[in-house]
């Protein structure tokens, strides 16, 4: 029976919806970047040039004449989404497109859209929609939503960041191999102080291992929260300045990837106690003080 109410609790506690609203705006402007992302790649599969790796052969195959229309719809509902306009409708259309687009070929499998793909479909469930929306503003919002959805995706998002470290240690990465085709490294060969590549990114892959695994905890502990925010934004930052194929200039994949990895990061804070709220909170209690005498 403890078990029971401990798992009734979980299922029933509620928590304020400012922070997910936020995420939902993010991860909103996030799926139009993976709409125009999936619209070149789609396209590309699509090529007569390209032979098809279909997952299944049953899988419905788009036409190359309704790509855009496909895209279209997605790029909508990610606008609605993001606005909170029919947040449900919206939300669930953005996860099918995602779906769509994932399981549409072997070529096109991404983590950063399965990822993506997963969030949308928790801040969907979450209602999402229940503050800084179209629909709050016409319906009228909620003060309070369920809590369970927003743990799994603060959870989601710390498996994130520990699988990424853990499939990290293996000798191929330890050795810096892979950071070698990041920017700078790719175009130096003799660093400040007398430093060779060689010498730095075997520390530099063991640091990023070790930053990760410190996000996928440290969010979770008030005295290293905000810590945890200034480092995870600062190391996405790295990857997207390092990444790209051009020197020096943002990977737009992995900005895209970034919206959707900390935005999350919001729900781990509380938010100040709205006054009105406060207030409400105190009318109650004093009318219950007032029944009893």
């Amino acid at each position: 029976m403890p078990r029971i109410t401990a798992l009734f609790q979980i299922v029933t506690r509620q928590t304020d919806p400012r922070a997910v609203a936020i995420v939902r705006v993010v991860v909103g402007l996030a799926a139009i970047g993976f709409a125009l992302e999936s619209w070149v790649n789609i396209g590309r599969v699509l090529s007569p040039q390209v032979v098809d790796m279909p997952y299944v052969a049953w899988y419905p195959r788009l036409p190359v004449a309704m790509l855009p229309l496909f895209i279209g719809v997605w790029l909508c509902a990610a606008i609605g989404f993001a606005l909170g306009l029919g947040t449900r409708v919206c939300g669930a259309s953005v996860t099918l497109s995602m779906a769509y687009a994932l399981f549409f070929d072997q070529q096109l499998y991404s983590n950063h859209l399965y990822l993506a793909m997963l969030v949308v479909l928790l801040l969907t469930i979450a209602e999402s929609g229940a503050r800084f929306s179209l629909d709050a503003r016409r319906l009228g919002g909620h003060n309070l939503i369920l809590e369970w959805p927003i743990l799994l995706l603060k959870i989601q998002i710390s498996i994130v960041y520990f699988y990424a470290a853990l499939l990290k240690v293996n000798p191929q990465y330890l050795s810096g191999a892979m950071l070698s085709s990041f920017w700078p490294f790719n175009t130096l060969t003799t660093l400040p102080g007398g430093w060779s590549s060689a010498q730095l990114l075997p520390l530099l892959a063991v640091a990023s291992i070790l930053t990760e695994l410190f996000l996928s905890f440290g969010l979770w502990l008030p005295r290293l929260r905000w810590l945890a925010l200034l480092v995870g934004i600062g190391f996405h930052l790295m990857i997207i300045f390092t990444g790209g194929a051009t020197p020096g200039q943002p990977d737009i994949a992995f900005a895209i990837f970034a919206l959707v990895t900390v935005a999350p990061y919001a729900l781990f804070f509380d938010f100040p106690v709205r006054r009105v709220a406060a207030v409400s909170e105190y009318s109650d209690a004093d009318k219950r003080r007032r029944t009893r005498m």
